[in-house]
C-alpha cells in the first residue's frame, strides 16, 4: 500500500479528507478491487485517531490518498498492518 497526501487548511469538522485506489492494471477482477478498497477503508476507520489528534493539535488537516501495490487480495490483518505503519509515518515525518 502506498500513502500519498497534502496539507490542507484544518477544518475541525473534516480535518482529514480520504481517498482510496485500487488500480486495474494490478488487479483485474472488479470484485478484487472493490474488496480492497473496503479493507483499506475499514483499516483507516479503526486506526484514525491518531492522526485526527495530531491535526486538531497542530491545526491543520490532510488529504490522504491509499493506493494499493499488490497483485493479490491480500488478509485484511496484513492490510491493516500496513495502514497504522503509514499513519504512523505520516505522523512522525510530519510532525518535524
Amino acid at each position: 500500500i502506498r500513502l500519498v497526501f497534502l496539507p490542507i487548511p484544518y477544518n475541525p469538522e473534516e480535518p482529514v479528507k480520504l481517498g482510496v485506489s485500487a488500480p486495474k492494471r494490478r488487479m483485474k477482477r472488479a470484485v478484487d478491487r472493490n474488496r480492497m478498497k473496503r479493507l483499506m477503508r475499514e483499516a483507516y476507520r479503526l486506526n484514525k485517531e491518531k492522526l485526527l489528534e495530531h491535526c486538531e493539535k497542530h491545526q491543520m488537516g490532510f488529504a490522504i490518498l491509499f493506493i494499493s501495490q499488490c497483485n493479490t487480495l491480500p488478509d485484511y490483518s496484513k492490510t491493516e498492518e500496513k495502514i497504522i505503519l503509514l499513519l504512523r509515518r505520516l505522523i512522525s515525518t510530519h510532525a518535524k
